[in-house]
């Protein structure tokens, strides 16, 4: 956990196409249509969010665990990343409505 202290080690950065998290100066990037829901699970070292990312053309979906809360409560950070998931399959669902309206 000592790691956790080093500066810009560690980011999270969420925009209306996906989610980015930096741990130990790695960068991940997940689109929104390819993560479920976020969870929050219990573990031996306390509460972590938790997710799966399922890229198009993978046959099964990966296991991700959050290490960092970034401040927030688990759970809080939790609905804040669903708000935002869910915002995204909704702006998703409009631009297909008019897509298909003005062919």
């Amino acid at each position: 956990y000592l790691m956790h202290l080093v500066p810009g080690a560690y980011a999270l950065t969420v925009s209306r196409h996906g989610v980015e998290v930096m741990e130990l100066y790695a960068v991940k990037r997940y689109a929104w249509p390819e993560v479920s829901e976020f969870m929050v699970r219990r573990g031996i070292l306390g509460a972590t969010v938790q997710f799966y990312h399922h890229p198009s053309g993978e046959t099964l979906p990966s296991h991700i665990k959050l290490n960092e809360s970034f401040g927030y409560a688990p759970y809080k950070m939790a609905e804040v990343l669903n708000e935002w998931r869910l915002r995204a399959a909704q702006a998703a669902t409009e631009r297909n409505v008019w897509g298909q309206r003005n062919e």
